[in-house]
C-alpha cells in the first residue's frame, strides 16, 4: 500500500517555530483508530491519506481513508471508504483522527475565574452499503447497513460526546472556568467507520464563546477574534506575559 503525507503551509506570521511545535500536545491519525497511539505528529496542519494501489494506478477518492486538520483555524475532518465483495471484505476504510492543543485565556485581569464555552461543531454522514454474505452455508443473502460516526471534545475529566450514529450535525459544548493566563488542553477525536461499499465523512470546527474583552490563543497558532493588540503576539510572548 502507498501512504502519502502532505504538510499544509500556513502563513509564516501564524506558525510557531519547529522547536515550539515540539512543545505542543501530540496528534495522532490512522486506520482502525481506537484512540491516541502510534507515531505522534507535532504539526499545526496536516493531510494524510491511504491508497491501496501503487503507481501508476489511480486511487479513487478518498482512497481507503483521508484525514485533514488545521489547528490554527480549528478545523479537522476524516473520511473513509470500505469495499466488500463476495464472502470477504476487500478494503476497509475505518479511520480516525485525534487532535489536541494547549490554549490560554487572555484579557483583562480578574479576581474571579472567567466562565466561557468551547464549542466543537461536528457534521457528517455515513451512507448505506450492501454486500453479499455467503458465510452461513445455506446460500447467499444481501445484507445492507449504515456506517458509524463518533466524535468527542474533552478537557480534563469533562467530556462531550456525539453518540455513535450514521449521521451527525450538532455542537459538542464544554463550559469552562479559567483564570486569565491559565493554560488548558482540549482533546478532539473524530472517527468514521463506513459500511461495506459505502463512504463515511465527518468534519469538525472549534470555536469559543467568550465574554467581551477576552480571547483565546493556542500553542499551534489558534486565535479567537482579538479584542486587543496583545493577542497578536507570538505564543512564546503570550506565555511569558502570563507567567
Amino acid at each position: 500500500m502507498i501512504r502519502t503525507v502532505v504538510r499544509l503551509a500556513i502563513a509564516a506570521a501564524l506558525v510557531p517555530t519547529a522547536v515550539a511545535l515540539a512543545q505542543c500536545p501530540p496528534n495522532y491519525i490512522g486506520g482502525y483508530f481506537t484512540g491516541p497511539g502510534g507515531a505522534p505528529i507535532y504539526a499545526a496542519a496536516e493531510r494524510d491519506s491511504m491508497c491501496p494501489y501503487p503507481p501508476p494506478y489511480a486511487c479513487p477518492a478518498p482512497g481507503v481513508w483521508r484525514v485533514i486538520w488545521n489547528l490554527t483555524t480549528g478545523d479537522a475532518s476524516c473520511e473513509g471508504a470500505t469495499t466488500c465483495g463476495g464472502e470477504s471484505q476487500i478494503i476497509r476504510g475505518d479511520v480516525g483522527v485525534f487532535t489536541a492543543d494547549d490554549y490560554v485565556l487572555t484579557g483583562p485581569a480578574s479576581s474571579d475565574p472567567v466562565s466561557f464555552s468551547a464549542v466543537l461543531h461536528v457534521l457528517g454522514s455515513s451512507g448505506q452499503g450492501c454486500s453479499v454474505d455467503c458465510s452461513s452455508g445455506f446460500g447467499c443473502v444481501t445484507r445492507c447497513n449504515f456506517g458509524t460516526l463518533l466524535a468527542s471534545l474533552k478537557e480534563g475529566t469533562q467530556v462531550a460526546d456525539a453518540l455513535p450514529s450514521a449521521s451527525v450535525d450538532r455542537d459538542l459544548l464544554l463550559v469552562l472556568s479559567k483564570s486569565v493566563g491559565q493554560h488548558f488542553q482540549l482533546d478532539m477525536t473524530l472517527r468514521a467507520l463506513p459500511a461495506c461499499n459505502a463512504l463515511a465523512t465527518l468534519a469538525s470546527h472549534l470555536t469559543f464563546v467568550l465574554p467581551s474583552g477576552y480571547g483565546i490563543q493556542s500553542c499551534y497558532g489558534y486565535r479567537s477574534a482579538a479584542p486587543t493588540a496583545g493577542l497578536r503576539a507570538s505564543w512564546g510572548r503570550v506565555k511569558s506575559l502570563y507567567r
